[in-house]
């Protein structure tokens, strides 16, 4: 069908075959293709949408110094075993390596290995004395 619509002598030139069900743009015929790389070459460094895009805001380090990780955690205010593990469950969610791309992974680790650390210092203190027999 398409070669008669061709080979038709009323065919206009500037026909343009439009498919309804295609995603492609439509397919004109007796036109010279245009090489898709010479016209993107055309637009490099012209595409609004990166130019407008702000930059992005520097990423400010926590400290894993052991007092500061100490008071993110709020120990001094704990006084029951259920409270230290809901703060260490608190603070793998905000602090853990995989959920901090940002952060360099020695930081984060170091981070959620002295939380760890220090939770687990303080249930041993809590931790009520057993009798002895």
């Amino acid at each position: 069908m398409l070669d008669a619509l061709r080979d038709d002598e009323a065919f206009d030139p500037d026909f343009v075959f439009v498919d309804p069900l295609a995603n492609a743009p439509p397919f004109v015929w007796n036109r010279e293709p245009v090489p898709i790389v010479a016209r993107a070459e055309e637009y490099v460094g012209q595409d609004p949408i990166v130019e407008s895009q702000p930059e992005p805001a520097p990423v400010v380090l926590p400290s894993d110094d052991v007092e500061v990780v100490e008071r993110e955690l709020g120990l001094a205010k704990i006084s029951t075993r259920s409270g230290l593990l809901q703060a260490r469950r608190a603070f793998m969610w905000a602090n853990h390596p995989d959920r901090r791309p940002e952060w360099p992974c020695d930081l984060a680790t170091r981070r959620v290995a002295l939380a760890n650390m220090l939770i687990d210092r303080a249930l041993r203190l809590r931790r009520p004395a057993s009798p002895r027999s």
